[in-house]
């Protein structure tokens, strides 16, 4: 999961900029919290973009007690590498 959809910049690549994402469609994302699984790991930029979106999923998950690892990760730290390898760094990165 990304983010939900940028209206405001249509046809633009917005990349790092912090523009504001629609998260009005509350079935879809019913939909998505359904179809993710239990023991899902939350990973976010700092964009208020992607801390929306995960709000708006974290709303309709039925488990309101789920822990989300809400850390600050930029595409330059996935870059080349698998999703576990880039686990494994951020956490190297946040334990020292």
């Amino acid at each position: 999961v990304r983010h939900a959809p940028v209206p405001s910049v249509v046809g633009t690549i917005y990349g790092g900029n912090d523009v504001p994402c629609d998260v009005s469609d509350r079935e879809s994302f019913r939909h998505l919290a359904s179809a993710l699984p239990q023991d899902a790991l939350w990973l976010s930029s700092h964009l208020s973009r992607t801390h929306k979106t995960a709000e708006a999923i974290r709303q309709e998950l039925a488990d309101v007690g789920k822990v989300v690892f809400d850390i600050n990760v930029a595409i330059a730290d996935a870059e080349g590498v698998t999703v576990a390898e880039m686990v494994v760094n951020w956490h190297v990165k946040k334990t020292g």
